[in-house]
């Protein structure tokens, strides 16, 4: 393809600095995304939790199947309050059980799991859950 002086001077046709400078900035952009993309890996996180149920009756546990990443220890968030913590996870699967001894708001409790890696990173919380609890009869 041949180019005509009147198209440079339209700026049709990009000089050769100036596709040097958009590689460059491309460049810098993709190595950018991939510090991010590398940073994101290795924040804590909860990749999924599972409970084994989510209606109860007072008094009676529900355990959590827990999947995490870079976590050193995991939070464990009723009605978004932190309840207890989990220390010394090193496993990528953990279980945790809890007993609800009360019922809740309108007899809902919320759940949530956090996960926090050595130097005291807070990963973000994951998907609540809704546990519905039914006084005892």
């Amino acid at each position: 393809m041949s180019y005509t002086t009147q198209d440079f001077k339209d700026g049709n046709v990009l000089h050769a600095a100036q596709m040097v400078a958009i590689d460059n900035a491309l460049l810098d952009h993709e190595k950018r995304l991939s510090e991010i993309e590398t940073w994101l890996n290795s924040r804590p996180q909860i990749i999924s939790v599972t409970p084994d149920k989510t209606n109860i009756i007072v008094g009676e546990s529900v355990t959590f199947s827990v999947k995490q990443k870079n976590a050193a220890s995991i939070r464990f968030i009723v009605d978004d309050a932190v309840n207890e913590r989990i220390y010394d996870v090193n496993q990528e699967t953990i279980t945790f059980t809890k007993k609800f001894l009360t019922s809740g708001e309108k007899g809902l409790r919320t759940v949530a799991f956090q996960a926090v890696d050595s130097a005291g990173n807070l990963g973000a919380e994951s998907t609540a859950i809704v546990i519905t609890i039914q006084e005892g009869s």
